[in-house]
């Protein structure tokens, strides 16, 4: 089997543009905020499921094996570790058929709470969708910086840095969830905390 290169599989992931000019141009449709709030019911009955169980496992299953230098590049979860950038990507498409979308939104609001409890607050929730290579793209995102409350120090914590989720739906089918943090690398912040304790707080 072909061995796929990870430097071009993470710009596949993280939406890098191609050097080559695209086909057309994405088309945005819609673009409005949802009250994030609403998911919190939901989010707090969903936790006890099965499927919330089993979803958890895969993704501690995935980190493992990332630290432990056996993931393979196709694998379903993707872990990045890099200077500027941590996070993992879950490529929905292949596990077509063995979570809902009810799942996949009620896990991206599960690991915003996650973060709140840690100390992060949602800035912004919001839907989009637009026609990308005569693809209906909707992606539903969180993103979430550190409290106020905890950056009155000097230098400013910045705990992993500003969190971005994003859960992307390909002509209505879950494509991918994707959760990474950026961190600042002005010398008036301290360093961002690692992927380990990320990972920690996310699947407590």
């Amino acid at each position: 089997m072909q061995r796929i290169n990870p430097t071009k599989l993470w710009d596949w992931i993280l939406g890098r543009p191609k050097s080559k000019k695209s086909d057309s141009k994405p088309v945005h449709l819609l673009k409005e905020s949802f009250d994030h709030k609403d998911w919190d019911q939901k989010t707090n009955e969903w936790l006890s499921s099965d499927q919330y169980k089993k979803i958890k496992s895969r993704i501690k299953c995935a980190f493992f094996h990332f630290k432990t230098g056996s993931q393979g590049f196709c694998d379903p979860i993707q872990y990045m570790d890099k200077d500027n950038s941590k996070g993992f990507v879950i490529l929905l498409s292949k596990l077509q058929g063995e979570y809902s979308l009810q799942d996949y939104r009620s896990l991206q609001h599960a690991l915003s709470m996650r973060l709140v409890d840690y100390r992060y607050i949602i800035k912004v929730s919001d839907m989009k969708s637009s026609f990308v290579s005569n693809q209906l793209q909707m992606t539903y995102r969180y993103y979430q910086k550190p409290s106020l409350k905890i950056q009155q120090t000097s230098p400013i914590n910045q705990l992993f840095g500003n969190i971005t989720s994003e859960l992307i739906l390909k002509d209505d089918e879950p494509y991918m969830l994707r959760v990474m943090a950026h961190k600042y690398s002005d010398r008036n912040y301290a360093d961002a905390e690692g992927l380990d304790k990320m990972m920690e707080v996310l699947l407590t």
